[in-house]
């Protein structure tokens, strides 16, 4: 499987020093034994990914940001993954690193730089989930699963959206324990990116709400996200020490430190 997938990432121009410093500098992806298409670009990533999955002659895409570190191993580890994962559901759609339940539990562990701690919960086997975060996931092209170009972001719910037009098709998405590291900066301010996408996804998926996500829940009443809004606000203004605007220089030491790079 190793010749049958690939990876890819959306970057924006300004954002090439994140790249370098972080996903170019994953020990398999520096090594150059696992390559990846840049899609540089200023416009959505939804169409930025639907073009590349559309145009991809591999299975299995991968899709990461640009400030995301594969540890050591990561790669054989996921090809380990989805041979079992295979053999549980052959008609699989979408893999994450961080996904929801249904009930809303966190499946799936990273680091987060910003937070300064690991997110979610390892598993040993196959979790459905309903949402995902979208630093980095996995889409079976053969599954027909895609992205929606018409979706108003930049960077937000995307994820969620896909996962929901998997499970339309009838298909299903897993979370799996593929240990990585997200050295991102703080999430300050609720951008008006998110909100847009926000009510997009309420509109396009009313019949289906609540739907629990990685960040805010899909919600009709409006004033979840309002309050979502001002406590981001208030953190960031009040209670800094919730965030750490630093990033990590020592990649590789970190992901030894937390056992990300053991496999």
């Amino acid at each position: 499987m190793r010749q049958n997938f690939h990876l890819y990432v959306a970057v924006h121009p300004r954002d090439q020093g994140t790249l370098e410093k972080n996903l170019a500098s994953s020990p398999d992806i520096a090594r150059r034994s696992i390559s990846y298409t840049p899609l540089w670009g200023e416009n959505s990533v939804p169409i930025r990914y639907a073009q590349a999955l559309a145009s991809a002659n591999v299975d299995i895409a991968i899709f990461a940001h640009s400030d995301v570190y594969f540890p050591g191993g990561w790669f054989d580890r996921l090809l380990q993954k989805l041979d079992g994962l295979s053999a549980y559901d052959p008609d699989w759609a979408v893999v994450s690193v961080l996904g929801r339940t249904k009930s809303g539990g966190l499946v799936g562990r990273i680091w987060d730089t910003s937070l300064r701690r690991v997110i979610g919960e390892a598993t040993e086997v196959p979790v459905r989930i309903t949402a995902m975060d979208e630093l980095a996931f996995i889409v079976r092209r053969s599954s027909g699963v895609s992205f929606d170009p018409n979706l108003p972001t930049d960077i937000h719910l995307y994820g969620t959206d896909l996962v929901l037009e998997a499970a339309r098709l009838g298909k299903s998405s897993y979370g799996l324990d593929l240990p990585l590291l997200h050295n991102a900066k703080p999430g300050v301010r609720v951008t008006s990116s998110y909100i847009n996408a926000y009510r997009y996804m309420v509109r396009k998926w009313s019949q289906e709400l609540p739907i629990p996500t990685t960040t805010i829940p899909l919600v009709r009443s409006p004033w979840l996200l309002q309050f979502r809004r001002l406590r981001i606000r208030y953190k960031a203004i009040f209670r800094k020490s919730t965030f750490s605007s630093e990033r990590l220089v020592d990649l590789h030491a970190k992901a030894a430190e937390l056992g990300f790079d053991s496999f």
